[in-house]
C-alpha cells in the first residue's frame, strides 16, 4: 500500500515508526521544506528523504491508498482536496486495527477534565495490580503501545475531538464523555459539529460495554449500558488535596469503571485516591505563598470553561486573575467571568490581551501587558490575594505547549 502520514508531530512520528515495520510504501507529509522539519533526523530512520513532502508541494503523480491524518491537521485544508477519495483515519484508529489480542480499552473525552480523569483511572487500575498503558491526547501516542504490548493488561486513552473525528472501527469497552462546552471553534463550522465529533466515542460500543456521559449525549447508535454523569458522593473528601467540587465529577467515571470491570475493592481504592491524588500537572496547582500572595498555576486552562471552573474554587477569596494566550479563530465570549465579583484585578497578556480587555474592562480593572514576565513584575505591587494564572487560551503565541507555559510560570513564581 501507498500510505502517507500527514503531520509530523508526536502522533505522526509514532505512526510512521509503527508502519515502518510493515511492508508498505511510506510517505511523510508536513508543512514546510523537509530539510527544515524539526524532527527530520528521526523521520530519516523510517522513510527516505525523497519521500518527504511539503504539503504545498506534493508531486502531481503521487497516488495514495491511505492517509494517516495527525490530529493537528484540519481535514478541510485545500491540500487534502485532491485526495478526497482516499481513505483517511487517525493514528488511534491505526493502532486499534493493529491490536492482536483482546485487551480492555477505556476511553475518555470531554472539553475539560480529560487528563485528570484518565490519570485517576490509571492509578485506580494500578492499585488493583493491573499493568496499564496510558496514551492518546495525554501525550503518548496509541501506536507506542506496540513497543511494549506484552506488558499491559488495560489500555486507557484520552481522546480529543480531532482524534475522534477519524475513527472507524474503534471500540471502547468503557467510554466516558465528561462534558462538552464550546471549544476549538476555529476548527468546526458550528458547535453541533464539535458535539458530534465528541459523541463518536460511543459509536461502536456493544451491549456489554458501558458509557458514562451527560444523558443529552447518549446516542441511539450505541448499544452500551448508559450511566448519566454526576458528581461522586458518599465518600469522605475532608482529606482531599484537591481544590474545588468539580473534581467529584472526575471521580465518578473512575468509580463506575472499577465496578464495570468487577473490582470488588473499588470503594477502598476511590477513598485512597481522594486522600492521595495531588491533581495533574498545571491544573490549578498551588505553587507558593510569597509577599502575601498565593500563586496557583492553571496553565492547562486553554478555554473559558476551564477558567470558570477554576474561579468557582475561589468564591470566598480575593482574586487576581491572569489570562491570555493565542486568540482562537472566533471570538471567545467571556461574559460569564463577570459573575465573579471577588475578582479584584485581571491581567491580560499575549495575543488575546486586547480581546480580554475589550470584553471585561467595564466590569473589572484590566491591565493589558505583553508577557507573563511583565505581569509578574507588576504583581510586586499587589498583596493579600490569590493569584490564579488560568489563561483560558492556547499557549502557542509565546510557548510550544501549555506545559512549557506552565514551566515558565513556575520559574516566575520561584523568582518572585
Amino acid at each position: 500500500m501507498n500510505i502517507a502520514i500527514w503531520g509530523m508531530g508526536i502522533s505522526g512520528l509514532s505512526a510512521l515508526r509503527f508502519l515502518s515495520n510493515e511492508n508498505h510504501n511510506l510517505y511523510a507529509i508536513n508543512s514546510g521544506n523537509p530539510c527544515e522539519w524539526g524532527q527530520i533526523e528521526q523521520i530519516d530512520k523510517f522513510v527516505s528523504r525523497d519521500q518527504c513532502f511539503d504539503q504545498s508541494r506534493i508531486p502531481n503523480e503521487l497516488t495514495l491508498d491511505l492517509i494517516i491524518l495527525s490530529p493537528g491537521i484540519d481535514p478541510r485544508i485545500p491540500e487534502l482536496a485532491r485526495f478526497r477519495d482516499v481513505k483517511k483515519y487517525c493514528e488511534v484508529e491505526l493502532a486499534y486495527k493493529s491490536l492482536k489480542k483482546n485487551i480492555p480499552i477505556v476511553a475518555v473525552t470531554g472539553t475539560n477534565g480529560k487528563t485528570t480523569t484518565v490519570t485517576l483511572m490509571t492509578k485506580a487500575l494500578e492499585k488493583t495490580g493491573q499493568r496499564v498503558f496510558l496514551g492518546g491526547n495525554i501525550g503518548t501516542p496509541f501506536c507506542d503501545f506496540f513497543l511494549n504490548e506484552e506488558k499491559f493488561d488495560y489500555i486507557v486513552l484520552e481522546l480529543s475531538s480531532f482524534q475522534l473525528e477519524l475513527l472507524e472501527e474503534f471500540r471502547a469497552n468503557f467510554a466516558c464523555i465528561l462534558n462538552i462546552t464550546p471549544s476549538h471553534m476555529e476548527r468546526y463550522d458550528n458547535f453541533h459539529d464539535y458535539e458530534v465529533a465528541k459523541m463518536k466515542i460511543q459509536d461502536n460500543q456493544l451491549a456489554e460495554d458501558k458509557l458514562v456521559a451527560p444523558n443529552t449525549y447518549f446516542s441511539k447508535k450505541s448499544q452500551s449500558q448508559k450511566v448519566p454523569m454526576k458528581n461522586l458522593e458518599g465518600f469522605d473528601w475532608d482529606k482531599s488535596l484537591l481544590k474545588g467540587d468539580h473534581y467529584k465529577e472526575n471521580f465518578f467515571p473512575v468509580y463506575q469503571m472499577l465496578h464495570h470491570f468487577g473490582f470488588m475493592e473499588s470503594d477502598e481504592i476511590i477513598q485512597e485516591l481522594i486522600n492521595e491524588f495531588p491533581g495533574v500537572q498545571y491544573r490549578l496547582q498551588f505553587r507558593a505563598n510569597k509577599r502575601s500572595l498565593k500563586f496557583y498555576n492553571d496553565s492547562k486552562s486553554t478555554n473559558k470553561q476551564s477558567t470558570l471552573t477554576a474561579l468557582k474554587s475561589f468564591d470566598k477569596e480575593k482574586i487576581i486573575l491572569v489570562m491570555g494566550g493565542k486568540r482562537r479563530g472566533v471570538l471567545q465570549n467571556l461574559d460569564e467571568i463577570k459573575a465573579f465579583k471577588n475578582i479584584a484585578k485581571i491581567y491580560a497578556f499575549g495575543d488575546a490581551a486586547g480581546e480580554i480587555r475589550d470584553q471585561l474592562k467595564n466590569s473589572f480593572l484590566v491591565v493589558k501587558l505583553n508577557t507573563l514576565s511583565e505581569v509578574f513584575e507588576d504583581l510586586r505591587n499587589e498583596s493579600n490575594s490569590s493569584v490564579i494564572i488560568s489563561p483560558a487560551y492556547p499557549s502557542f503565541d509565546q510557548f510550544q505547549s501549555y506545559i512549557k507555559r506552565g514551566e515558565y510560570i513556575d520559574e516566575l513564581v520561584e523568582k518572585f
